[in-house]
């Protein structure tokens, strides 16, 4: 079992670790860590090398460089993740950009200029016109996995430190749904048009589940007798975003539908509610085939499929719903996300501003009640 020393002061820490390599040998090394937290990571990580028949901590001379470090935390940190696969495709980008660099050569100047090089890239769009190829959202997001792989590294021992990594600056985008007559119509048409994904479309709109919730559901986590659905996992992984488990109400239109549908269903080994016509499980993060395609023929605007998620939360607020039912239903982390529907609750302000009545003393003394609104 190895130690942790701090060879600097209360105020000045230098964080040392001590431990055997496999031959025996006792070693004492400099973590460079800001905390005694990181350097009990440090720790770890060097004795689970020890474990492993590998040297604990290799010698500083030969730094790794962020290939390395990125093909490294893509096994132990990203591979259990749900986000997997998106954190494989934008390390396309970073190892690119920083591949054959040191870990310390990925500097805040170095990645200030991949930021403002994703910012000015440019791709032809159908008419021949100049477009950004990548969205600012995207651009954060491949910092911000930049920024995570950069702090894991510092906390495994693999740099001393870690530059800031600036994102862009994005406004907050509005989110789209659809409006009550142009869900009622769209579930009306895909009910003849594409009876194999109709009551699909009906849960998604009627629970507010997200894409991977309802692709890994399945008859074993609904109670049509006491119209309950249990979210319990997400795509293939036994686990939601949250992580948490949540029961969510199925009303008595989406009870009738997925009776019926019960029958009709896709034989499937894992019993998915909504399996592929196969019986597997659906593409990850890829809406039924034809999806687009239903709407305009149902006359509605075109809306991405996590929109019926807020189609869902925006038309129970609007129907009167409270902001901390629909928190419950839809999964939130905190009522501030749910907030963001708040504005669609019939007069809503009308009636916050209706508690403040005052009476106030006007003229010569006339009395008059103000009451909010007035």
């Amino acid at each position: 079992m190895g130690s942790i020393i701090n060879r600097g002061t209360k105020a000045n820490p230098k964080w040392y670790v001590k431990y055997r390599e496999a031959d025996g040998r006792q070693k004492m090394v400099n973590t460079y860590a800001t905390s005694k937290e990181n350097a009990r990571q440090f720790l770890r990580t060097a004795e689970e090398n020890v474990a492993q028949g590998r040297v604990g901590v290799e010698k500083r001379g030969s730094e790794r460089t962020f290939a390395q470090l990125a093909a490294h935390w893509l096994e132990v940190h990203s591979a259990s993740l749900e986000s997997h696969s998106d954190n494989v495709g934008r390390m396309e980008h970073l190892t690119k950009a920083f591949g054959t660099l040191p870990v310390s050569g990925v500097t805040a100047e170095r990645v200030a200029l991949l930021r403002a090089r994703m910012a000015a890239e440019t791709v032809s769009d159908s008419e021949g016109a100049k477009v950004q190829r990548w969205r600012p959202n995207t651009i954060n997001r491949t910092l911000a996995l930049l920024r995570k792989i950069l702090n894991d590294g510092v906390t495994w021992g693999w740099a001393k430190s870690a530059p800031k990594v600036k994102l862009l600056a994005v406004p907050e985008t509005a989110f789209d749904f659809l409006q009550k007559d142009e869900a009622e119509r769209f579930l009306s048409h895909v009910s003849v048009a594409a009876p194999g994904d109709a009551a699909l479309y009906a849960a998604a709109i009627y629970t507010g589940a997200r894409m991977g919730e309802l692709w890994g559901v399945r008859w074993t986590d609904v109670d049509l007798a006491r119209g309950l659905l249990t979210i319990r996992r997400s795509y293939g992984r036994d686990f939601t975003k949250s992580k948490k488990i949540r029961h969510v109400r199925v009303n008595r239109q989406l009870g009738s539908i997925l009776k019926g549908w019960r029958d009709r269903c896709p034989k499937s080994d894992l019993g998915l509610i909504f399996p592929a016509q196969d019986g597997t499980m659906r593409v990850r993060e890829r809406p039924p085939r034809g999806f687009f395609d239903m709407l305009a023929a149902a006359r509605c605007h075109r809306v991405r499929f996590h929109d019926l998620r807020h189609t869902c939360a925006s038309l129970l607020v609007m129907a009167g719903v409270s902001l901390r039912a629909v928190q419950q239903q839809l999964g939130h982390s905190t009522i501030t996300v749910t907030e963001k529907y708040s504005h669609l609750a019939p007069a809503f302000m009308a009636n916050e501003a209706d508690r403040l009545s005052l009476d106030v003393q006007v003229g010569l003394g006339t009395l008059i009640a103000l009451e909010g609104g007035r």
